[in-house]
């Protein structure tokens, strides 16, 4: 008979999910234990709900895609923590350059001048 998944080690767990069946109840589990540091993490840099959730959503798909990338199972929660945070990095990236590119050539062209101008006065 199988132990509760709510009690297995995380290093039980990972090899579970990395299983050919993808054992659900282990990837529940993994999603459970580290959903809520994940999103607290991600509250850090993403202050929008949306936004969070959105982040979260591709953490979780990354984190269950590569599962056989975790080298020390029992640094689960510090791995996901890692992911979480480079994709909240590269969804900051993304809407800066969107914002940017929103405000149209003229302001872009005259905000290089400025920088071009303002580096000859130093």
């Amino acid at each position: 008979m199988m132990k509760k998944v709510e009690k297995m080690t995380n290093s039980k767990l990972v090899s579970m999910g990395i299983e050919g069946d993808m054992h659900i109840n282990a990837l529940d589990e993994i999603y459970r234990r580290t959903y809520k540091k994940a999103y607290i993490t991600a509250m850090v840099s993403l202050y929008d709900k949306r936004d969070i959730e959105d982040v979260l959503q591709e953490v979780f798909i990354s984190v269950f895609t590569n599962l056989s990338r975790l080298r020390e199972p029992e640094k689960l929660q510090g791995w996901v923590n890692q992911i979480t945070a480079n994709k909240c990095r590269n969804y900051n990236k993304k809407r800066k350059m969107v914002l940017y590119d929103d405000l149209g050539p003229d302001y872009q062209e005259d905000t290089f001048q400025r920088i071009k101008a303002s580096s000859y006065t130093t």
